[in-house]
Parts: structure tokens; C-alpha cells; sequence
């Protein structure tokens, strides 16, 4: 008799269920462990970089609603929907449920309600949008509560009011930066990776409300992943990074996903991060021989008779780039021991400066060195640019004023340099070393090699990313101008005139 009544009693509970299920699934929704550690991190960026089926689009919507509700309704007891004002199924207002379930600020008081609140797809946007994340919110809404969606191109959302008011706006990278800018909003979402500057905007629009701001990915990319491995996934203090598995998951088929896992025409990159949420951005990387352990090395004094090479590579909008490298042999062997700008390149707004201050900057920098060698863009050295009808001299010209010669007649197909720099950090059997070398304070340069990436773009073919292109670019035209020897005797006596072409002395 007891057996009986036990088995009522738990089919009563899963009846229960069921039904609470049916009327509110958001409120019986059970995170997994993965989740409940990313879902109750307070810090400004919070990042889930999991693998497949790992519920992480599923946390997100999850939260989005959180944030429309202004508390998490799984954490509130026996939650049930109750009529409005206006005679309408709805959510108890916060002020009904406990307050260890209301959904914080950064600062700790409970979030605005109404709340603004955007969603930003790094995927295009009726596919990221329209269908992924529009599908995981009905999954999750009550039926019965109505909202208002405004519809966007493609019939994907752009806009949802809910009937307290708060408002979700939904968007894709593909938008740009610009657009987002200046949204102020209490709490930001995104899925899948965007570029940096959509995230800094759409990070700059939190500011005034303390909001949080979270991110979803299986880090797959390319070069969209890249400036995430090296910035957000690097260890900031004001990041929280969870990393996630498909088989973190109970309401997957985990031998399936096993199956999936193990096909072996998929890269070892691309598995790791389908599985566990690992950057395969390297796998993506462009100089894939590049390794820090053989190529960068202490940085240390480079002898005064060794002859240098110096490779700039200008820009009409933004500043150089510039390398200096030592030249071992016959050009056997190079060390890269200057880089110019000094401070990140990639993140702190290097200003420009004018061809005279550049001069400066070189010569400065140089001092007393043999510098030998100096090669530039053979595209934008010796062009000639055109503002309002009047030519002005490239900027070969324009360096030959200030006694800087620099030569341009530098092989410039992308892929064989692309090639050559690979075979620039192969490891020689004979010396155990690569061709090139890079001291350990030129950290522009590395971070490029590091996360210079392929990418594609609205489907188009894969190509080089521009991104982190600056550094490389440089080393890429050193390694490819011929160095034009003039004696094989010794190894010192390297000679070069103003245009490139070796001459007698």
C-alpha cells in the first residue's frame, strides 16, 4: 500500500510538472552546473565558450527574459502566471516574488523595470536571429502572456515589448558599430562572435545603467574569433570565462554527439572547440608554423657590425608599421629587434604623425646602426595620391628628402609570401632554430602571427583578415625583397644606393 501511494504521489509531482511546464517553461527551466556558474557570475563580461548542444544559446534566452522580468523565474517558488490590470495572463511583478530571485546590476541594486535590453547575433540575421534565438524564446515564453513583436528585415525580430513594459531590441553584427552606438540599455546579449568595435559599442551603452553583458560562442572562427582569443579570453580581471561541453548537457543524446565528435575528416582545432569550447582560432591562423617556444626569444643587444633591415609599411588613414631586423649570413638567418609603435597597436589608438615626425621617429630610433637596408609597400610606397585634382609625390619620394632610401621593387603575392613566412619559422634540422626570430618586447609583431586569421565574410570565399595584417605585412616584404649582395666575401661589405640596386665601391 505504501508503494502504491509513493507511486501516486510521484506521478501526481510529475503531472505537476508537466503541466507548470506546459503553462510556464521558463519557471521548471534547470540549468546544468555550466550554466548555474555562468548565469550567477557578476562580473561586467561574462563569457560561455562551449561546445555543441551544450544549452548555451539556451542560457542566454534564459537570461535575456531574466532581464525583461527583472528576476530569474526558475528561482521562485511554485511561480505561477496570474491576470494584469488589464485582464491578461502575465508574470507576477517583481515586487511579488522573493528578492534572492531578482536579477542584479553591476553595482548590486536590483535591475530597472522596465528594462531596455538588446540582443546582437554575430551570425546573419534572419538565420541568427529569426531562427535560432526567435525559436529558443518560444521555446521558453508562456503562451498564454502575450508580447508585441515589431518585425525587422526578413521578417526576423527587431524589436519586443513585453506587457510590463520592457523592451528587447535584436540586431546582427552585420549591422556595424554605428548603429548601436549610443543604445543605452540595461542589459546586453550576444551570440556568436562579433567583431570588437559592435562589442565595444554595444558595451559603451551600459555604462550609465550598470549593466552586465554576456556572450555565447562555440569558438569555431576565424578571424572573428581572434580578437576574443586575444583579448576577452585571455584573463582580464572584469571577465568571467566559462568553458562548456555538449557533454555537460543531461537532455542530449551524448552517444550521438560522441559520434558527431568522432568523424575523422574533422580537424583536431575544429573538434576541440565543437567539444569543449577551445579556441580554434589557431586553427584558423594564417603563419601556422609560427610557435613562441622555438621563434621568441629574450630580448638582448644586437652586435654593431651586424647589418640591419628596416621595413615600414605606410597608410594614408591610420599610422605605419614599422620593423627593424638584423641580418645574419646571407641572409640566412634574421632577428627582429625593434618595432614601432611601442604600445599596443591594435588597441590604444597609435596617432598618426606626419612624414617629418616620422623621420624623426626613425632616425631617432636608430641612432648609430648600420642600417642597411630599408623596403616598403611596393603598392602605397611609390604611389602618387590625388586630393582634389592635385598629384603629390609617393612616399618613397618624400622619405628620399629626409636621406631615408627605401625600396619598393618587393615580390607582393599574397600567397607566396604567405608561404614564406611559413617557412620562415620552420625549425631547421641543423641549427634547431627557425629562420626568423623575434625578441620577446616586439609584442605587436607576435600577437599578429599569433591571430592573424582567414575569415569569410556574408558567404563569400575565405580570404586573409585585414586584422593584425599591419606587422605581418612587414615581415612579409622583408623576407620577400631580395637582399641585393655585393660581396659573398666575408659577409660585411653589403651595400645598397638610394633605389634599391647594388653598386661598386
Amino acid at each position: 500500500m505504501a508503494d502504491r501511494e509513493r507511486l501516486l504521489q510521484e506521478a501526481q509531482v510529475l503531472e505537476e510538472l508537466a503541466t507548470r511546464r506546459q503553462v510556464c517553461p521558463i519557471a521548471t527551466f534547470a540549468p546544468h552546473p555550466k550554466q548555474e556558474k555562468w548565469l550567477t557570475s557578476l562580473a561586467p563580461i561574462v563569457l560561455y565558450a562551449a561546445g555543441n548542444r551544450s544549452g548555451k544559446t539556451h542560457v542566454l534566452v534564459a537570461k535575456l527574459i531574466s532581464a525583461v522580468l527583472g528576476y530569474y523565474p526558475w528561482l521562485v517558488p511554485n511561480l505561477k502566471l496570474q491576470l494584469n490590470a488589464e485582464g491578461k495572463w502575465d508574470f507576477p511583478p517583481r515586487s511579488m516574488v522573493p528578492s534572492a530571485a531578482w536579477m542584479r546590476r553591476l553595482d548590486g541594486l536590483p535591475i530597472n523595470i522596465p528594462s531596455k535590453n538588446i540582443m546582437v547575433t554575430g551570425l546573419p540575421l534572419e538565420r541568427g536571429i529569426g531562427e535560432i534565438i526567435q525559436t529558443k524564446w518560444l521555446d521558453l515564453w508562456p503562451k498564454q502572456v502575450e508580447f508585441k513583436p515589431y518585425l525587422g528585415p526578413l521578417g526576423a525580430w527587431k524589436k519586443l515589448i513585453a506587457p510590463n513594459g520592457s523592451e528587447v531590441y535584436f540586431g546582427a553584427a552585420t549591422q556595424g558599430e554605428l548603429s548601436l552606438e549610443g543604445f543605452a540599455a540595461d542589459y546586453a546579449a550576444v551570440d556568436e562572435p562579433v567583431p570588437a568595435r559592435v562589442f565595444t559599442a554595444m558595451r559603451r551603452g551600459l555604462v550609465d545603467r550598470r549593466g552586465q553583458i554576456s556572450l555565447t560562442l562555440t569558438p569555431l572562427g576565424d578571424a572573428a574569433i581572434a580578437w576574443l582569443a586575444a583579448d576577452l579570453m585571455s584573463g582580464r580581471p572584469d571577465v568571467d570565462l566559462v568553458r562548456g561541453s555538449g557533454f555537460d548537457n543531461p537532455h542530449i543524446d551524448h552517444q550521438a554527439l560522441k559520434e558527431f565528435l568522432d568523424d575523422p575528416s574533422m580537424p583536431d582545432a575544429e573538434r576541440r572547440a565543437r567539444r569543449d569550447g577551445e579556441v580554434a582560432a589557431l586553427g584558423y591562423r594564417i603563419v601556422t608554423t609560427f610557435d613562441a617556444s622555438t621563434a621568441v626569444i629574450p630580448s638582448t643587444t644586437i652586435e654593431p657590425d651586424v647589418p640591419r633591415l628596416c621595413v615600414l609599411d605606410p597608410h594614408h588613414a591610420r599610422p605605419p608599421f614599422i620593423l627593424w631586423l638584423a641580418v645574419y649570413g646571407h641572409g640566412d638567418e634574421f632577428v627582429v629587434y625593434r618595432e614601432w609603435p611601442e604600445q599596443d597597436f591594435f588597441k590604444a589608438g597609435v596617432p598618426a604623425v606626419t612624414l617629418d615626425k616620422l623621420a624623426g621617429i626613425i632616425k631617432a630610433a636608430e641612432g648609430k646602426e648600420l642600417v642597411k637596408y630599408r623596403v616598403t609597400d611596393p603598392n602605397m610606397g611609390p604611389a602618387h595620391a590625388r586630393k582634389f585634382g592635385e598629384q603629390f609625390r609617393s612616399f618613397v619620394e618624400e622619405m628620399y628628402e629626409y636621406d631615408l632610401h627605401f625600396a619598393h621593387n618587393v615580390d607582393d603575392d599574397l600567397d607566396r609570401g604567405i608561404q614564406c613566412l611559413r617557412d620562415a619559422f620552420k625549425v631547421d634540422a641543423i641549427s634547431q632554430r627557425p629562420k626568423v626570430r623575434i625578441m620577446a618586447h616586439c609584442r605587436n609583431l607576435i600577437s599578429a602571427l599569433n591571430y592573424w586569421s582567414y575569415e569569410s565574410k556574408d558567404g563569400s570565399a575565405t580570404k586573409p583578415s585585414e586584422k593584425y595584417k599591419d606587422p605581418v605585412d612587414c615581415l612579409r616584404y622583408g623576407l620577400m625583397y631580395n637582399l641585393p649582395w655585393f660581396s659573398e666575401q666575408g659577409g660585411s661589405n653589403y651595400l645598397l644606393d638610394s633605389w634599391g640596386e647594388t653598386s661598386d665601391e
